[in-house]
């Protein structure tokens, strides 16, 4: 990372560049209802991996380690979205799983009526926290690789970003879609907000790495 950027200016970039994926992601899904409710689409990992990596790596104005980045991101967006997506079958029994850990018996009432209000129309997006979590962290893989900085650093704030981002987008977009009455507007705040807090993790985790005094 080149001394002259501060973290702020860093992160705005990661904003601009994973804002606008967010926003052809939520775009693209919206033109996709009736034929999938599932969120993480190729197209979905074309545009985190082309905007996304255009937005942390442009500082540097060095076209090759602009193209490298993107590369790689490509390569293991697509095969991440790949893998999740044959996993996600078995989710729900995971799910059931953790639940068990925490209740005794049938699930309590208001765990029901939780997931029912969660199933409503942009806010399933929950069910796929743990599909998120994987994705995100094989991203930060294929930074750590790419930028050749520490791999676990990146692995955990790509894994844990993307999770967060699933659980706080969907809130975000509800309110302010509902409050407009405009289910396209709900799809694009949902996933402007899941890929801009993505992207602020993986930016704090690529600057940190390479600038370990700040």
């Amino acid at each position: 990372m080149e001394k002259s950027i501060s973290f702020i200016k860093y992160l705005l970039f990661s904003v601009i560049g994973f804002g606008i994926a967010g926003l052809l992601w939520g775009w693209s899904l919206y033109h996709f209802i009736g034929k999938t409710s599932y969120p993480l689409t190729i197209w979905a990992a074309i545009f985190l991996a082309v905007f996304g990596g255009l937005g942390l790596t442009i500082y540097t104005r060095d076209t090759k380690k602009i193209l490298k980045v993107i590369g790689w991101l490509l390569l293991s967006s697509i095969i991440g979205a790949i893998i999740v997506f044959l996993g996600s079958y078995h989710l729900p029994i995971a799910a059931l799983f953790i639940s068990s850990l925490f209740f005794n018996g049938p699930s309590p009432d208001w765990v029901i009526n939780f997931i029912d209000y969660l199933a409503l129309p942009g806010l399933g997006i929950f069910f796929f926290w743990i599909n998120f979590l994987i994705l995100g962290s094989i991203v930060g893989i294929s930074f750590a690789f790419s930028l050749r900085i520490k791999l676990w650093p990146m692995i955990w704030r790509g894994g844990v970003g993307f999770a967060l981002g699933s659980f706080i987008g969907p809130i975000v977009g509800n309110l302010i879609g509902g409050a407009m009455g405009s289910l396209l507007a709900t799809y694009l705040i949902t996933f402007f907000v899941i890929s801009v807090v993505f992207g602020k993790f993986l930016a704090w985790g690529i600057y940190k790495n390479l600038n370990p005094q700040k």
